[in-house]
């Protein structure tokens, strides 16, 4: 089951680039006039979508490089005042030091939180993160990935009749190392994602039936029978 926290994020972006998809094509087609490039507008879009999600994670570097292109972009376009090569330069050493300032004095770290033996939850955000299940009996899992990587092995897990993996991945990847007695049931979403398998299971009539859920978008979901 998706988290309050998860179904929100989801909400905001979808919101997000459907409101820039809205502005690009009022642009394009003359209902609006910005001067500014489609190209241009395209990239500030982009950048303002990593500096707000860097910024839910307290990324400061994430946060004040894109900041830094964004003010370049404007400039170029003559929105604000040209600026020259050394100026341009200045401006991201400038967001450089700021996010060094930014990551010392609010740098916050967080710890998975383990709910129980048989429920585990695993947050991963612009770091790597490698974990393996050894609950007995396993039940459930849960994998919130981005900007970042995990990777979850579940071959000393020991899952009875069912259990459920839910992943929830965005601008990331996540491998999966499922024992090959798994009876592995696909119910995770993508959207501009990948789900690749590697190997082959080897189920039988009695093994138990896990299934995987949630969704991957901008990312990658790699499942490898062990």
């Amino acid at each position: 089951m998706k988290s309050a926290k998860s179904i929100i994020s989801r909400i905001f972006w979808g919101l997000f680039f459907l409101a820039a998809a809205t502005l690009i094509a009022l642009q394009t087609f003359g209902v609006i006039n910005i001067t500014l490039d489609i190209g241009v507008i395209f990239l500030i879009v982009v950048l303002t979508a990593v500096a707000i999600g860097c910024l839910t994670k307290l990324f400061w570097f994430g946060v004040f490089l894109p900041a830094a292109g964004i003010v370049v972009l404007l400039s170029k376009a003559e929105v604000l005042p040209t600026l020259t090569g050394e100026q341009t330069g200045m401006t991201f050493a400038i967001a450089a030091l700021v996010a060094v300032a930014f990551h010392i004095l609010f740098h916050s770290r967080k710890t998975p939180e383990f709910t129980s033996e048989s429920d585990a939850t695993i947050e991963s955000s612009f770091s790597g993160t490698t974990k393996h299940f050894t609950q007995d009996p396993f039940e459930s899992a849960s994998i919130e990935c981005s900007f970042g990587s995990v990777k979850a092995h579940f071959n000393k897990a020991k899952a009875k009749k069912s259990a459920t993996i839910n992943v929830d991945c965005s601008f990331g990847s996540v491998e999966l190392y499922i024992p090959k007695n798994w009876r592995l049931k696909k119910e995770l979403e993508k959207s501009f994602a990948s789900i690749d398998e590697k190997n082959q299971p080897s189920p039988t009539d009695t093994s138990p039936e896990v299934t995987l859920t949630g969704d991957c978008s901008f990312g990658s979901v790699s499942i490898t029978y062990v």
